[in-house]
């Protein structure tokens, strides 16, 4: 476990961005556990001293701007709601990207400096995610703030990012569509990408001490008919950029398999992927992120073929770190060992009507006479000292899959290669992993590897053993 810092460059002076930066450093070395920056890379708050008028989006073709900026939050059905909704700012604006251009070499060049100040740091410090809450909303027209318990409303249609669009070429003769458009949408969303393209390329490209791409989470935003309804925003898909090897996705309900698909689409192989903000499912003010809503989140990965996130940043509005001013230690505990899951690989099963074979290719149409029978669970990726390698042979007739290593055979078995690994103990507390059971049926000379354990055997087959844990599809 470790903690995410929010940086504010767009709002903050110089002396408070390296502050801020210096005081998470100190703080990872002290405690010595990772941590990683939340770049904001918007403007929100009222106290902003860096914005003017030319930075504010227009709110229809003559250049009129909309002056109202979020100031506080309020409980809205259980839920978290802004008061009062700003206007974006134009990220195709030359000035906004000039000053950006300007801080973000500040950040670099103060993280180089606190690396060097801190060298053990250097096995802590995560990286960026970058381009927080970057996309294009509609200001409402007509907005009445959330007062008390109330409900914020937005009334009269909504406003587009007019100045965004005329800084891209388009005017009120020359315009992408409709405002319900496909069209008009996708302009929008291309000066966001761009954006963050830009964003990205800052850090890891551009300039002095340049971040390992690694290091640089492009951030995009999946709200879908949540508590923050009037800020609808396109799904931002990741800019078309080399700036980048990582990205990160925020959701804010337990409907997350969506933003999986995408980020996988993004990252390809590299799975290198975070889930950069996550909390309790608004449906419901009474189900809590660690019994329901980030298990769910954890293991939706799976269902779109990724493997664990490298760290997820956790909203603790809804958590009790602390109570009575003493650590939950029962809360961190279970949440270490929600997340202390290890890379796997998905292993199939296919049956050609006497041989069993297990692959990770899954071939639902089946191949050379084999059958695709079912999917057997999930297999730790890589060696470690808590995995074992599995490894397969084949006799001309059976495929035999075994923890022992013979590279030059054994009984006519010729050595094939390993298929993946298995876990010699399960994650503590964690009951989605179960044993990998062995049975060999004499009369046919073939073998058979399930979860399901029957001492006395089944159809033929005699119970043999348990090679290890493998994690239930």
């Amino acid at each position: 476990m470790g903690f995410s810092w929010e940086l504010n460059p767009l709002e903050w002076n110089d002396a408070k961005i390296k502050s801020n930066i210096d005081a998470a450093f100190l703080a990872a070395n002290n405690k010595n556990v990772p941590f990683v920056f939340h770049v904001n890379l918007e403007w929100i708050y009222k106290t902003t001293t860096v914005i003017d008028e030319s930075w504010k989006e227009w709110s229809d073709w003559s250049g009129t701007k909309k002056n109202d900026f979020w100031v506080d939050w309020s409980i809205c059905d259980g839920n978290r709601q802004p008061t009062q909704l700003g206007p974006r700012m134009a990220f195709n604006n030359p000035s906004v990207r000039t000053m950006l251009a300007t801080k973000i070499e500040l950040i670099k060049a103060r993280i180089a400096d606190r690396l060097a100040l801190y060298p053990a740091t250097s096995s802590l410090f995560i990286g960026v995610d970058t381009s927080w809450e970057t996309g294009y909303v509609r200001d409402c027209k007509t907005y009445t703030p959330a007062v008390g318990s109330g409900c914020a409303t937005c009334t009269g249609g909504q406003l587009p990012a007019y100045q965004a669009l005329h800084n891209a070429g388009y005017n009120s003769s020359s315009f992408p569509g409709d405002e319900t458009d496909s069209s008009f949408n996708t302009a929008l969303r291309n000066i966001a990408a761009d954006y963050l393209g830009f964003v990205t390329a800052q850090f890891s490209l551009n300039g002095t001490n340049k971040l390992a791409k690694s290091k640089v989470f492009t951030h995009i935003l999946v709200l879908a008919d949540n508590s923050l309804s009037q800020r609808r925003q396109p799904v931002i898909e990741g800019p078309a950029s080399t700036s980048t090897s990582a990205i990160s996705g925020f959701s804010t309900n337990d409907h997350t398999l969506a933003i999986f698909n995408r980020v996988k689409s993004a990252v390809g192989a590299t799975n290198n992927w975070v889930i950069a903000e996550a909390y309790r499912s608004h449906y419901s003010a009474a189900r809590t992120l660690v019994k329901e809503n980030l298990p769910h989140t954890i293991t939706q990965p799976f269902s779109a073929g990724l493997q664990t996130p490298n760290f997820v940043v956790l909203y603790t509005w809804d958590l009790d770190f602390y109570v009575g001013g003493v650590l939950n230690a029962a809360l961190v505990n279970q949440l270490k060992a929600l997340f202390n899951q290890p890379a796997v690989v998905p292993v199939y099963h296919y049956w050609n009507n006497s041989d069993h074979y297990y692959s990770q290719d899954n071939i639902p149409a089946g191949f050379l006479g084999y059958t695709f029978q079912q999917q057997l669970g999930y297999f730790a990726s890589s060696l470690s000292a808590n995995t074992k390698a599995i490894h397969r042979y084949f006799n001309g007739a059976d495929h035999y899959y075994t923890i022992d290593y013979i590279p030059q055979g054994f009984l006519g078995y010729s050595y094939e290669g390993i298929l993946a690994y298995v876990l010699i103990t399960p994650p503590s507390g964690d009951t989605n992993w179960t044993q990998l059971h062995q049975y060999f049926n004499a009369s046919t000379g073939h073998h058979i590897y399930t979860t399901d354990y029957d001492p006395d055997g089944f159809s033929g087959f005699a119970y043999q053993k348990a090679l290890g844990y493998i994690k239930k599809p």
